[in-house]
């Protein structure tokens, strides 16, 4: 038997007695089950008089069996109890105190080491709350911590959090309590300015390695007194932090009058939340980003003083390359502006444009043999790039080598970078800044630094570029000439390394900054075919590729332009399976696009070219999962949004249905689902008459996240409500009949009037929400111990209650252990229990049996008009000479052997067939899958062979099944 492992959370950690503030000690059971007399469990606490436990209240599940001096017992029969404990007022002053609650081992459990206590700060007044301390609650202005910044003391610092805490709570009008979940969670600082002086706030996350299950993306908000937004960031670099920051937020903010100010943190989207109501806004976890740790550095640099608050050295930098003083590096640039289509719209960068975008293009090239490490390159320009390049969150694209740190002036402003170059040529795309206020054309001047590490070209070491507010400031060209193109060799292949020659070609002489050509053919990831960092150009500079890479930009210097490049050989590349990279022949039309600044040639616009892997390559039919644009992906169609009893999902339950399964989640997603997980509803309904009885069983899904070594399971509630909304009934933890008392749920209902009724599947602890509000309510997780939202199995079972009593056999349990057991008679209730069962109804079963297989790797062998459903695990499925069941495989890899050795009397039903999952079997008629006569039926599939139907598949297409579906034995 597993020993019950016991947990227990605390919060806040700061209470005030002027306050009454109540404490929260969740106490949590995993690894185990809990027996029918409770579990007591001791905890220590030392200063336990300081708390009024005249005003205790434990939650359902719970009772304190013992108090002590210096601690109390406490009776456990649920697997989350809560225990609200207030601070006494005793009215003496104090001061700053300090006091903790520890679980103490005991018989029957184990503690957590990990979660096995709590602390609290204790204070009389909230003024006597030390500045700089953060702690939850600090939701609300009101209760914003108080960072001190002065000029004696012009640096805030602190690591926090933006999470859901047991403590993060407000007690409402009523007495009980709105927890705060990590979505909706805001942290307020407080900072008193004077008029003039700029606070440069800065948050860190997403560079820091905080091993949290989330990744936060944050943003920030700054407010008056009042409660008014004055500045919001939610992504952009601090300095020593261009290229690095990702999407963590800045902000540089100087007040106008003397006053006192808020900065708020919250997670991405939740921007609407008010300053006075704690939760008042949200967000949502999907399965990268949510809640997590932050750092926070707040500076202030008062009116007047020239402190920008850094040495103008970056910290991300990169290793110490070996010098390679025989390379001359040289540095051009191509300046262009694209519609969103990849259309060119003018060779010039352009701040404001009405779609598509601007990108400035540093191009990189070295003369002489690169080390195998690479060549450090410095890149310096005149401008502060924060002004003119968008998106310095990320390093830019590079093909060729790796952008390392930025490089930063004397003041701390970002003018720069310093990057590797691993090829004879690379590109560097800079996005220009979307920037809509007009402040005439600016130049700008980008060039090479000396280094020890490499020479500098002395006749290609600078480029000077020029930014326009609009495409209407920028000059025409004063020529336009026409250009034309031919290609030397339109059979390339691979495995030779055959090679090709572009010639451009102008009627007359190109302006002296060039003229800009796009050629494209329409195929993306087609320049990827050959080895473009390796191609040898004349009379132009280095191209740089579109968007989707199906095509370049080529700035042509001379009326004759060549670019030489091969076919890419990818079974080249190391540790690159030779089998992936067979793409038979290939064929490609590159044409030329019209433009700005040239015309085309008629007659020599476009060239068709064929790549081959070897020698011996063929063409290779079409991948029809990857080549066509038709809906073939296997996927499993969600029922969301259902988080309402207006949008619940229709289970059909009736006197002839009287069963429904299906495997849902509550989750977040972002296309179908746009609630925060810990928020989601799954709403089902059903009709009943007076007299008949719903049971609802959930069965969560077990699963892992990376950062934890403890299994996740969804911990869930039940609610069920009449048509108007109205709760009637509901459940935490119940157990099924045949299964332990675990997290999961079971209810079991009979309506005293006709009507229709509404199930609602939430988290734990989402137990208030208004069934006609999506996203009102809020739930719990605590994913350290496993307690997490997640999948589920959901089973609804219908008894008529108005109709003649059938005579019926005794429910058959099975044990935890390995059972086989053989179905007998009709009407019965089959539960297998948790190990891999055998059950066989082929033999003494009469039909109409409700068969539950239960977790575990199961076999059943099929009798006549039964209804199955497999549960969790990979079962299998054997049908014989009856058929005329319906059978659900629940979650796992299923196996249905539709036909083993003879053809069933009657087509057996499958009501959850998964694509790419599940599979079909068909043993002992010596058939293959073209023997077989698949045929649409409305939104199901009939499977027949020789006239005589094997199964019907309900909610699969015809045309998506292949053989690859089937196992023939």
């Amino acid at each position: 038997m597993t020993i019950s492992l016991v947990s227990l959370n605390t919060g806040p950690d700061l209470l005030v007695e002027s306050e009454g503030t109540v404490s929260a000690h969740v106490f949590n059971i995993t690894n185990g089950t809990i027996p029918a007399e409770g579990l007591v469990v001791s905890v220590s606490a030392p200063n336990l008089s300081e708390f009024d436990l005249d005003a205790i209240n434990v939650s359902e599940g719970g009772e304190i069996v013992a108090v002590r001096s210096d601690g109390f017992d406490i009776r456990l029969t649920d697997f989350t109890v809560f225990v609200d404990l207030p601070i006494a007022n005793d009215g003496e002053t104090e001061g700053l105190e300090t006091t903790s609650f520890s679980l103490v081992a005991g018989e029957g459990y184990e503690v957590n080491s990990a979660f096995s206590s709590g602390e609290f700060r204790l204070v009389d007044t909230r003024a006597e709350v030390p500045n700089s301390t953060v702690s939850e609650t600090n939701d609300t202005i009101p209760l914003a911590a108080n960072t001190g910044i002065s000029s004696e003391n012009p640096s805030f610092f602190t690591s926090s959090s933006l999470d859901f805490e047991i403590g993060n709570r407000y007690q409402n009008e009523d007495g009980s309590f709105s927890y705060v979940d990590a979505t909706e969670d805001v942290d307020l600082y407080k900072v008193v300015l004077e008029a003039g002086n700029t606070i440069k706030i800065d948050v860190d996350s997403m560079q820091l390695d905080f091993m949290t299950p989330y990744v936060l993306d944050s943003g920030l908000r700054v407010f008056d007194a009042s409660g008014n937004e004055l500045a919001f960031n939610d992504d952009a670099p601090a300095s020593g932090e261009i290229f690095f920051s990702e999407f963590d937020p800045y902000i540089e903010f100087t007040a106008e009058t003397d006053g006192t100010y808020y900065v708020g943190l919250s997670v991405w989207d939740n921007w609407q939340y008010d300053t006075s109501v704690p939760g008042s806004g949200s967000a949502y976890t999907d399965n990268v980003y949510g809640g997590g740790d932050y750092e926070l550095t707040i500076d202030l640099v008062q009116a007047g003083s020239d402190d920008n608050g850094s040495d103008g050295n970056s910290e991300n930098g990169g290793e110490t390359l070996a010098p390679a003083e025989d390379v001359t590096i040289s540095l051009q640039t191509i300046t262009a502006a694209f519609d969103e289509d990849d259309n060119l719209l003018a060779s010039a960068l352009v701040e404001s444009l009405e779609s598509g975008g601007s990108v400035l293009t540093l191009v990189v090239s070295a003369q002489g043999e690169i080390p195998e490490d690479g060549v450090e390159v410095i890149i310096n320009s005149d401008i502060d790039l924060t002004e003119y390049i968008g998106d310095l969150r990320f390093p830019p694209f590079s093909p060729g080598g790796e952008v390392l740190e930025a490089v930063y002036d004397e003041s701390g402003v970002g003018t720069g970078l310093k990057f590797r170059l691993d090829e004879p040529y690379a590109i560097i795309n800079l996005p220009v800044l979307d920037d809509e206020e007009a402040d005439g054309p600016q130049e700008a001047t980008f060039f090479l630094e000396p280094s020890a590490g490499y020479i500098v070209n002395e006749e290609t070491n600078a480029s000077t570029v020029t930014f326009y507010d609009t495409l209407e400031d920028v000059p025409e060209l004063p020529t336009v000439p026409q250009v034309g193109i031919s290609v030397s060799e339109t059979n390339l292949i691979e495995s030779e390394g055959t090679a090709t020659t572009l010639t451009f070609s102008l009627n007359e002489a190109p302006p002296e900054e060039g003229v800009l050509i796009y050629l494209s053919s329409g195929v993306p990831g087609s320049l990827s075919e050959f080895d473009v960092l390796n191609a040898e150009i004349s009379g132009g500079v280095f191209p740089s590729a579109n968007f989707q890479s199906s095509g370049f930009y080529f700035r042509i210097t001379e009326p004759t332009a060549t670019i030489t490049v091969s076919a890419f050989d990818e079974t080249s590349l190391p540790d690159f399976d030779p089998e992936s990279a067979l793409e038979g022949i290939e064929e490609f039309t590159y044409t030329l696009q019209p433009g700005i600044g040239y015309t085309i040639n008629p007659t020599a616009s476009s060239f068709d070219i064929t790549i081959a892997d070897n020698p011996d390559s063929i063409a290779l039919p079409d991948d029809d999962d990857d080549d066509d644009n038709d809906d073939d992906t296997d996927t499993e169609v969600s029922s969301e949004p259902n988080d309402t009893i207006s949008t619940a999902i229709a289970t059909g339950l009736s006197g002839e249905q009287t069963s429904y399964s299906t495997t849902a989640a509550i989750s977040y997603d972002q296309d179908l689902n746009p609630v925060d997980a810990s928020e989601d509803v799954d709403f089902y309904t059903f009709d009943l008459q007076a007299g008949d009885t719903v049971t609802i069983d959930i069965d969560s899904i077990e699963y892992f996240i990376e950062e934890f070594d403890v299994p996740q399971q969804l911990d869930s509630e039940l609610r069920l409500f009449d048509a108007q909304g109205n709760e009637l009934a509901s459940v935490e933890n119940a157990a099924a009949p045949g299964e332990e008392l675990s997290r999961d749920p079971y209810l079991e209902f009979t309506a005293s009037e006709a009507g229709t009724y509404y199930v609602g599947v939430s988290q734990l602890g989402n137990r208030n929400y208004d069934s006609n509000v999506e996203g009102s309510g809020s739930g719990w997780i605590f994913p350290k111990i496993g307690v997490n939202a997640g999948a589920y199995d959901l089973n609804i079972s219908l008894t008529p209650g108005n109709v003649p009593e059938q005579p019926t056999t005794q429910p058959v349990f099975g044990s935890l252990e390995q059972d086989i057991i053989e179905v007998e008679g009709s009407n019965g209730l089959i539960f297998a229990g948790n190990s891999d069962d055998l059950i066989d109804a082929s033999i003494s079963s009469s039909g109409n049996n409700r068969i539950y297989a239960g977790s575990g790797n199961d076999t059943v062998i099929l009798g006549s008009g039964d209804r199955l459903i497999g549960g969790a695990g990979d079962d299998k499925f054997f049908a014989l000479s009856g058929g005329d069941n319906i059978i659900t495989g629940g979650a796992g890899a299923d196996q249905f052997w539709i036909a083993t050795a003879e053809i069933p009397q009657a087509a057996n039903i499958i009501t959850d067939f998964t694509l790419a999952e599940d599979v079909l079997g068909i043993a002992g008629l010596g058939i293959g899958f073209d023997d077989l006569s698949i045929t649409g039926q409305d939104d199901n599939t009939l499977i027949a062979v020789n006239g005589s139907d094997l199964a019907i598949l309900q909610g699969i297409g015809a045309a998506s099944l292949n053989a690859d579906n089937f196992a023939f034995a």
